[in-house]
C-alpha cells in the first residue's frame, strides 16, 4: 500500500512507511502541472494535467487519452468502472474500454467547467460545476438542481457523499451545505468556522467530514462539533524557522510582532476608510472579494466572472445588468489587466 505523488516533474510513490521512491519523469515539457490522479481498480493511475489533457500510466508507460482536452479538473472511477473526466471549459468525459462519451451543453450541463465528482450511496454520480451548477447523473440521464429543489446556487468548490446517503457541498462563500432526504439545508459549523473557502471535503468510515481550506488548514466536523487540526500558522512557522535556525529565533519572533502590528493597523485603515460604502450593492470584475467584503462589512452585489478564470455567460450578465438598473448597485470596479467593457 501506499500513494502517488506527482512532485518535480517525477511521478513518485511513498509507501506506508514512509519511505518514497521517484518511479519515473513525466513525459511532457514546459510548464504543465499535474491537476488530479486516480488510481483504478486494475490499478492504472489516470494522470489529469493543466495543459497536457489526460494520461493513463500503464505497464510503465504513459498513454495519452484526452490530449484536447488541454486542463483536466478532476478524476472520479464509479462503480460501474466508468471513469468520468472533469474539464476545464470542454464539459464532462466518461470513459469506458476503447469508448468516449462526452458531456456538454448540448447534453443537458449548465456549466462545462467541472470542478468536483463523486457517486452516493444510491449510485448518483453528482457533478458539481462554475456558477452553481450542481447535479446528479442516473439512468443514463442528467438531473439538474435548482431553486425548484432547494439548491440556491451558489459558487462552490467540492461534493463529497457521506454513508448513510447524505451528500456534503462546500461553497465559495456560504460555508458548507448538506443534501439529506431531498433537501438542502446550511450546516452550523460552530462560533469558529474556516476562515477561508472549504476547497475539498472528505467524508470518512466513521462519518466524520474533513475539510481542507484553501489557506488556513484542515478541519473535522464529527456530528456539530468542529475540530481545528490547523493551529497557529504563524507560531508553526516561527517554531520551524527557530528550530532550523536557533541563533536567530528571537530576530524571527521580533519580526513576526512587527508584521503583526502593521496588519493591525492596516487593518483598522481600512476599517475606517471603508466604513462608508457598509451595506452598498458592490460589483466586481472577478469573484474573489467575498472574505475582503466579510471583514469589513462590505455587501457584494455581484461579479462579473465566477470562477476561475471562466468567462460570464450571457444570462449572468444580464442578471447583473437588471440589478444594476434596479438600483441595488453602487459601485463597479474593473480589475487590472482585465477588458474593462464588459464592466463598463
Amino acid at each position: 500500500g501506499g500513494v502517488w505523488i506527482a512532485r518535480e516533474a517525477r511521478l513518485r510513490f511513498a509507501t506506508t512507511n514512509g519511505e518514497s521512491q521517484a518511479v519515473v519523469e513525466f513525459p511532457w515539457k514546459g510548464q504543465s502541472r499535474v491537476q488530479c490522479m486516480w488510481e483504478d481498480r486494475r490499478n492504472r493511475l489516470w494522470i489529469g494535467t493543466v495543459g497536457q489533457g489526460l494520461f493513463c500510466y500503464v505497464n510503465e508507460k504513459f498513454v495519452p487519452v484526452l490530449p484536447t482536452a488541454s486542463s483536466i479538473t478532476c478524476l472520479f472511477e464509479d462503480s460501474q468502472d466508468n471513469l468520468w473526466v472533469g474539464t476545464r471549459g470542454g464539459g464532462l468525459v466518461r470513459v469506458r474500454e476503447r469508448h468516449f462519451f462526452v458531456e456538454n451543453l448540448n447534453r443537458g450541463l449548465r456549466n462545462e467547467f467541472v470542478r468536483s465528482l463523486a457517486q452516493d450511496s444510491a449510485g448518483r454520480v453528482w457533478l458539481l460545476a462554475a456558477e452553481g451548477s450542481l447535479g446528479w447523473w442516473q439512468n443514463h440521464a442528467w438531473h439538474q438542481l435548482g431553486e425548484t429543489d432547494g439548491w440556491p446556487g451558489f459558487e462552490a468548490f467540492s461534493v463529497a457523499p457521506a454513508r448513510e446517503g447524505t451528500v456534503w457541498i462546500s461553497t465559495l462563500r456560504r460555508g458548507v451545505w448538506r443534501w439529506a432526504d431531498g433537501k438542502f439545508s446550511r450546516q452550523p459549523l460552530g462560533p469558529k468556522p474556516p476562515k477561508e473557502p472549504v476547497v475539498d471535503l472528505l467524508s470518512d468510515q466513521q462519518g466524520r467530514l474533513w475539510m481542507v481550506t484553501d489557506n488556513s488548514g484542515i478541519y473535522c466536523l464529527e456530528g456539530n462539533s468542529l475540530k481545528d487540526f490547523s493551529g497557529d500558522p504563524v507560531a508553526q512557522r516561527l517554531d520551524a524557522l527557530s528550530a532550523l535556525d536557533p541563533g536567530n529565533a528571537t530576530l524571527y519572533r521580533a519580526n513576526a510582532a512587527l508584521a503583526q502590528t502593521r496588519l493591525e493597523t492596516l487593518d483598522h485603515a481600512l476599517a475606517e476608510r471603508l466604513a462608508p460604502a457598509s451595506g452598498k450593492g458592490l460589483v466586481f470584475a472577478h469573484d474573489a472579494f467575498g472574505y475582503f467584503a466579510d471583514r469589513y462589512g462590505l455587501t457584494v452585489a455581484g461579479s462579473l466572472a465566477e470562477g476561475d478564470a471562466t468567462d460570464p455567460g450571457a444570462a449572468h450578465v444580464a442578471g447583473l445588468r437588471a440589478r444594476a438598473e434596479a438600483g441595488e448597485v453602487a459601485c463597479a470596479f474593473p480589475e487590472a489587466g482585465r477588458d474593462p467593457r464588459g464592466i463598463e
